[in-house]
């Protein structure tokens, strides 16, 4: 599988569908070269960073977001821009960068749109 998407779920069910591997678009080519030799000899290639949204521990990663950050991503989820995330919290705009900044850290994804699906996945009261 090469795709763009983090997400456990979606890992899990590219796997589950019968991918051998599975490894992100922005890796270098060279990676992606011997990702496909690896499959080719029967390995099983798979990104680091997707690696740990198949651990068990990673689900429970929103303990460990503070509840401004979850504040932060519920309110991204829900497809508000920073500057309006600000004005809801009371926060400057750069304060909510930061946070989303920590969050997609903690999280293990690289965008807006990954976190926005993660948080739908892992947090109550986040739309579909």
């Amino acid at each position: 599988m090469l795709t763009s998407f983090t997400e456990a779920s979606r890992v899990r069910d590219a796997l589950a569908a019968g991918a051998i591997g599975y490894v992100l678009k922005d890796c270098r080519p060279a990676e992606l070269v011997d990702a496909v030799r690896s499959a080719a000899a029967g390995h099983s290639p798979l990104d680091p960073r997707v690696a740990g949204a198949l651990l068990p521990t990673r689900a429970s990663a929103r303990t460990h977001l503070s509840d401004r950050e979850t504040q932060v991503l519920r309110l991204a989820a829900q497809g508000l821009a920073n500057k309006q995330i600000g004005s809801r919290l009371g926060i400057a705009e750069r304060t909510v960068k930061v946070h989303l900044g920590s969050v997609f850290r903690q999280i293990g994804v690289a965008d807006r749109t990954s976190a926005a699906l993660w948080a739908r996945d892992n947090l109550p009261d986040v739309p579909a």
